[in-house]
């Protein structure tokens, strides 16, 4: 008598899967193949990519890499097993306060607690797109903690680095 295949604790994702978690992510970027290849200066082709997202083309580890660059995400976000066409989790609660990453990205070091937090939002959200996140005025007081300041005195940090866009 044979044993049966012990159970699965992870699902490993298809080549499928990748292809269609690739197209999703430039598709939330707003980019078509050929903007791909124009923003890129010809370094990704629309061609090529385009055989990747349909699974004409094997994706190599190198070249995973250079595509999750590109885009901007991590490269873990190309094997996620989770459904990415449910609503984002930012469209669940109303959004209060607007940052403005490309703010961020440019900030010193001294920010570092704000940059941590966002990179932290974006990874729970799977929200690459990377110019603009919403969060919650309750999400000040986290920040309040973590930079060991009042709530008020977060918000007028961001307010006067020109870290929000919108309050």
């Amino acid at each position: 008598m044979t044993n049966p295949a012990p159970a699965k604790l992870f699902e490993q994702p298809t080549q499928a899967a990748i292809a269609q978690r690739l197209r999703e992510i430039r598709r939330e970027k707003g980019w078509s193949l050929n903007d791909v290849e124009i923003l890129s200066r010809g370094s990704i082709k629309a061609v090529v990519l385009g055989s990747y997202e349909r699974c004409d083309r094997a994706l190599s580890v190198q070249r995973a890499i250079q595509l999750a660059t590109f885009f901007d995400v991590p490269f873990s976000s190309l094997f996620d097993s989770h459904n990415h066409t449910q609503l984002p989790i930012k469209d669940s609660y109303p959004a209060k306060i607007v940052l403005d990453l490309r703010a961020l990205k440019n900030a010193g070091r001294e920010f570092a607690i704000y940059i941590d937090f966002s990179k932290w939002i974006i990874k729970q959200r799977s929200d690459w797109n990377g110019e603009v996140l919403s969060i919650r005025e309750s999400d000040l007081d986290l920040i309040a903690i973590l930079n060991k300041t009042g709530k008020t005195e977060v918000k007028q940090i961001l307010i006067n680095q020109r870290f929000i866009l919108t309050n």
